[in-house]
């Protein structure tokens, strides 16, 4: 009898033309570069029947409104060329975001994301773990953006899609052809996160894009819809009070810029929110300094979005 390898899993996504229709996304050129795969193949709502049968009484179970859930971290990287889209950046798409490339000589060259509320993308995934195979459209999904200083920053990726039975299936050998930029490291040269135009000393950084999600059935649809989004961030800082004083600005509910900067070049992401709000901050120790916890909720103005991810030199 054979038995599948766990360590052996791989996951491709497409682009759908048409929703919850599969786009055959291929092994070698539709990639992922992943990292800590987990799948439910199959998730839903159990209804339990209990059936009257005198002494052959039993009670009879029927899951419904099935779907899939699917989480991974992806490595915080870009294309490595100004205004080509990362390998992932159809999922930031399928994330509720509208994808805008501004291709060179332009000034502004770059590619940006910027959250949507209708008619988000989807995209098909296929899971493969070693022998087996499974094809989830209609996904849709949303993300956390999280950093530690130094280390690797990484999106770590929640989607959510149409249920299709797993199938048998011998892991593909052939060498994938994505095009792949390793991820840089953060650190004090290369990173920077700043709060209301004040340079923080940080230690670690999450931005949390709150979309709601939802798997939905009725007699005419059968989709996941994106229902709400309200993103959220925290910082981890050395406090330094002299510089500027935090909780005044919570205190005042001042609004204020949040912008976190990684890499240079080609190789640069900015993550940025134009009103930055301050909640409850905490203390804590920070490589041995007296630290803050600052969390902050985002919000978008007249002009600008809650959030934008940016994949620009500048």
């Amino acid at each position: 009898m054979s038995w599948y390898r766990w360590r052996y899993k791989a996951i491709s996504a497409k682009v759908e033309t048409t929703y919850g229709t599969s786009a055959a996304p291929a092994y070698a050129t539709d990639l992922i570069y992943a990292e800590n795969l987990q799948i439910t193949p199959v998730e839903g709502q159990d209804i339990e029947r209990q059936v009257d049968l005198g002494r052959a009484s039993h009670t009879i179970s029927h899951l419904v409104g099935k779907h899939v859930v699917i989480t991974m971290d992806i490595p915080m990287h870009t294309s490595g060329v100004i205004g080509e889209p990362p390998s992932y950046g159809h999922i930031l798409q399928a994330c509720s975001a509208a994808e805008v490339i501004t291709a060179a000589p332009s000034p502004n060259e770059g590619v940006v994301y910027t959250p949507i509320d209708d008619d988000p993308v989807s995209v098909t995934l296929r899971m493969r773990v070693d022998g087996m195979s499974q094809v989830i459209t209609g996904c849709r999904g949303t993300w956390v953006a999280r950093a530690n200083i130094p280390g690797i920053p990484y999106w770590s990726v929640t989607m959510t899609g149409l249920y299709q039975a797993p199938t048998p299936e011998t892991m593909p050998t052939a060498t994938p052809t994505v095009a792949y930029t390793p991820p840089i490291p953060a650190s004090k040269d290369l990173t920077s996160v700043t709060l209301g135009g004040v340079a923080l000393s940080s230690s670690s950084v999450e931005i949390n894009l709150g979309t709601t999600v939802q798997y939905v059935e009725t007699t005419a649809v059968r989709e996941v819809r994106v229902l709400r989004r309200d993103p959220t961030a925290s910082i981890t800082c050395e406090a330094d009070l002299a510089t500027r004083n935090f909780f005044a600005d919570a205190d005042a509910e001042t609004d204020m810029e949040f912008v976190v900067a990684h890499g240079s070049g080609a190789n640069r992401i900015k993550i940025r929110s134009v009103v930055a709000r301050i909640g409850k901050i905490t203390l804590t120790e920070v490589n041995g300094a007296t630290g803050l916890v600052i969390p902050l909720r985002l919000r978008s103005s007249t002009t600008d979005p809650d959030l934008q991810v940016a994949f620009k030199a500048a």
